[in-house]
């Protein structure tokens, strides 16, 4: 097999200057508790999977001016309750937490 050190254009993306203005801030957590226990709020769930056959929840947070999502444990969501029925009435067929 023999490579060769050619590039396909078509795959580049344009230059675009970094905007101007300071970096977006990080949303920071609600102290829930004295014990120092944080909590971010949830502002929706987009998605659901098994993982190690527990359900966890592709979640998007509150207060984020860019769009942040990471996948959280079912266990992570029990102060989320009403999104997450929202979500599984709205996608039935997706795996659903105990």
């Amino acid at each position: 097999m023999r490579n060769h050190n050619g590039f396909n254009v078509k795959l580049l993306d344009r230059y675009a200057p970094p905007v101007a203005g300071p970096p977006p801030s990080e949303p920071q957590p609600t102290i829930v508790d004295d014990a120092g226990e944080h909590e971010w709020e949830v502002a929706r769930i987009l998605d659901a999977k098994l993982r190690y056959r527990k359900p966890h929840y592709l979640v998007q947070g509150a207060g984020d001016s860019h769009v942040r999502t990471s996948w959280e444990p079912a266990e992570y969501l029990e102060n989320a309750q009403e999104l997450v029925d929202v979500f599984h009435r709205t996608h039935p067929e997706k795996p659903r937490g105990k």
